[in-house]
């Protein structure tokens, strides 16, 4: 009981994770909470009128999102004497979400192994306002007893436990569990990728190793391509899924590798959910949402960081 009062009173105080990608996606959380409330607030009045009298939201905010509202009922006159107004909000029809990382995402996003690699090029074309129109081709899972799809985590430097050698730990193969009264079966080899994380990023290591409990910023940013990026408190006030349009990356890009990383490893995810048919009419609706997003992945040779502004091709442009 101590242990879960302590719990309780630190919940929603302490950050676990302080990765850009994660602090951004707080932020922009925060923002259409923000957003829904003072719409709420205001009683559904015109929604720009609302927004500027709000200064929790900024001075002169142009809200991301609209109202939608819809009667419970069946069309009967005492339907409608009874019926309840449902309101829900969902991304106005001239606004994308578009999302941007100085670095490669940690975790799969750099792990430069499993597929063929090419020099990115960049569209001249392309004004301030565009993207271009990109189709992720599927991979082919050829490695994934070596770690392609593999999720992982962060090391965490406050744990001090050493990797199982082969001193401390019986060798798979030879492992057996008892299968019945006077038999052993023997258990079958784990996957090269299970056996150690020597493969992985150096700020990563596999699941269930004892060196950290943080998924990589890809396993989390694949995760929101599933799911949108609103979470699941938000969802039940939402029409649908928050998706990215676009994902820009500064360094160590590498467009094949993030798109391995950051959606096309979850192929499928969307059909294998509507698949198993659930009997249950509200869940299978709100099944139905989900589906994977594929987002334009692009790079620039433009740097933002603390210091500033970068421009890769000459000095720095911008001050910070």
């Amino acid at each position: 009981e101590e242990q879960s009062a302590t719990f309780e009173d630190g919940y929603g105080k302490r950050i676990r994770d302080c990765h850009a990608e994660v602090l951004a996606r707080r932020a922009f959380r925060c923002q259409i909470s923000l957003e829904i409330l003072s719409d709420l607030n205001s009683n559904g009045e015109e929604q720009g009128d609302a927004f500027s009298d709000d200064s929790s939201l900024g001075a002169g905010y142009s809200p991301v999102l609209e109202r939608i509202e819809s009667c419970d009922c069946n069309g009967s006159d005492d339907d409608k004497l009874n019926a309840t107004t449902s309101i829900r909000y969902q991304l106005r029809s001239d606004v994308t979400l578009h999302f941007y990382a100085s670095s490669a995402p940690c975790g799969n996003a750099v792990l430069k192994k499993f597929i063929k690699m090419q020099k990115e090029t960049f569209d001249e074309s392309l004004g301030p306002d565009d993207w271009p129109d990109e189709r992720h081709a599927p991979i082919a899972a050829h490695s994934l007893r070596l770690g392609q799809f593999a999720l992982l985590v962060k090391k965490d430097g406050s744990i001090s436990q050493s990797e199982p050698t082969e001193g401390n730990i019986e060798p798979p193969s030879t492992q057996h569990q008892k299968d019945s009264p006077g038999r052993e079966k023997k258990l079958r080899k784990p996957w090269p990728c299970r056996e150690s994380d020597s493969w992985c990023p150096p700020s990563c290591s596999i699941t269930g190793f004892d060196k950290g409990t943080i998924h990589s910023c890809s396993d989390k940013i694949c995760r929101w391509n599933c799911l949108g990026m609103q979470g699941l408190l938000l969802m039940p006030v939402l029409d649908g899924p928050l998706h990215m349009t676009t994902l820009t990356v500064g360094r160590k890009f590498s467009r094949a590798v993030c798109s391995r990383a950051v959606c096309c490893r979850a192929d499928g995810f969307g059909s294998r959910i509507t698949s198993k048919g659930n009997d249950d009419d509200k869940n299978a609706e709100n099944s139905g949402k989900y589906k994977l997003n594929h987002p334009t992945l692009m790079e620039t040779n433009v740097y933002m960081d603390e210091a500033g502004t970068h421009v890769m091709a000459g000095g720095k442009t911008v001050g910070g």
